[in-house]
């Protein structure tokens, strides 16, 4: 064979050979997805993120236990979003969405309740009654430990002020209650928090956000007074003291008034009467009259939790004296 034919020969393998060797990938085109590493404070209900690069639309979503997501959008160049309080006990998933100019990608954190299920406090209530008073309460977990121990923190929703329970109420020297005597610094809107200590397993929280609106059970009115000429009477009574801010206008009061001695299965209907300012009722009561008495009740017309009924109040003609029967 001549050299010529050698050398293209040579030259025809080389091509070949090239062209089986698959092609080097060159530098990657798709950037790593970055990592966001989200935070959550509880406290403030902040969620943040590292600002890795600009971004075109960011948007935060909250998803509570059981409950529809709720979305935030951040201001501009800020990397975090402020949800307003709610309670976090049955746990919440949260997640930020970002779009930048050539994609688009997102990051979640889940946020658990620690500890063994059954161990925290349940049926959490409280209520404010007399204007200046609160009683909190609850129970045990039906899984809590012989050593459990409860305690309770208030704070206003915005994480600003936080104070734990100045006067606990116990059972078997477990605490299942607090009773506060100061709401100088209750504020309208209060997020609480019982959480537990044990030596044994952790114990899982318990959280509710209460408004002054939910937990405030008003007094009876007071004052009860009736006034009567010939043919009217007039019931007028003093508008309970509340802790919230109220006008007369918020009020709605229920009176019963009712004949004495008569059967029991006979009673005058409740007579509702809007409040006003005037605290006041009159109805046509010709004499003579008979024995009556008349008592008041109070509530929130938005919500319409009734008070207790005041004192009753007798009008009208005593009855005769009974005779003495031998």
């Amino acid at each position: 064979m001549g050299l010529l034919a050698v050398a293209l020969l040579l030259c025809g393998s080389v091509d070949v050979v090239t062209l089986l060797v698959p092609e080097l990938p060159g530098p990657s085109t798709v950037a790593p997805t970055p990592r966001l590493h989200l935070r959550f404070n509880p406290r403030t209900m902040t969620l943040s993120w590292n600002c890795e690069e600009n971004s075109t639309s960011t948007r935060c979503l909250m998803v509570p236990d059981r409950n529809g997501p709720i979305e935030k959008t951040p201001r501009k160049n800020e990397c975090s979003c402020t949800f307003q309080a709610r309670p976090l006990h049955g746990g919440a998933t949260f997640q930020v969405q970002i779009e930048t100019s050539h994609r688009w990608f997102q990051e979640r954190l889940l946020y658990e309740n620690p500890g063994a299920e059954g161990t925290g406090a349940e049926n959490f209530s409280c209520v404010i009654y007399e204007a200046d008073f609160m009683n909190c309460t609850w129970e045990k977990g039906p899984a809590a430990p012989a050593d459990i121990q409860y305690f309770l923190y208030i704070r206003d929703t915005k994480g600003r002020k936080e104070r734990e329970c100045p006067h606990y109420m116990r059972a078997s020297g477990t605490h299942v209650g607090c009773h506060l005597d100061d709401l100088s610094a209750i504020p309208f809107w209060n997020y609480f928090l019982v959480n537990g200590s044990s030596r044994g397993p952790a114990i899982r929280f318990f959280d509710s956000v209460l408004s002054m609106k939910d937990m405030e059970r008003h007094s009876p009115p007071a004052n009860v007074t009736v006034h009567c000429n010939a043919s009217d009477c007039l019931v007028g009574w003093r508008q309970p003291r509340t802790k919230q801010r109220l006008s007369p206008w918020d009020f709605q009061y229920q009176l019963d008034i009712q004949r004495q001695n008569v059967e029991p299965y006979i009673r005058n209907p409740l007579i509702d009467v809007a409040g006003d300012g005037r605290n006041q009722y009159c109805f046509p009561s010709p004499e003579p009259r008979a024995k009556h008495t008349v008592r008041v009740r109070a509530a929130d017309a938005r919500a319409l939790q009734w008070s207790a009924w005041s004192q009753p109040v007798e009008f009208g003609a005593r009855a005769p004296c009974e005779k003495k029967t031998t």
